[in-house]
């Protein structure tokens, strides 16, 4: 596996577990209504838009330089 596909799929399970993070968080608010876990959904969504972007944004830069 090269490089850049080993940073995509990196990147991508890494989207995945913040959102597991973040349902996981937002089931805990809805069982206790302790607002620690409500900013845990929330930071772990505000993580997986971040990783989506910064994704988008590698994938574009390196289909630039055309790297395998």
């Amino acid at each position: 596996m090269s490089l850049k596909w080993f940073h995509i799929v990196f990147v991508t399970i890494t989207t995945l577990a913040s959102l597991l993070l973040s349902a996981w968080s937002g089931s805990v608010y809805n069982s206790t209504g302790e607002q620690v876990y409500l900013i845990g959904a929330a930071a772990g969504v505000i993580f997986a838009l971040v990783c989506v972007v910064y994704g988008f944004a590698f994938y574009k830069k390196i289909e630039k330089v055309n790297i395998d």
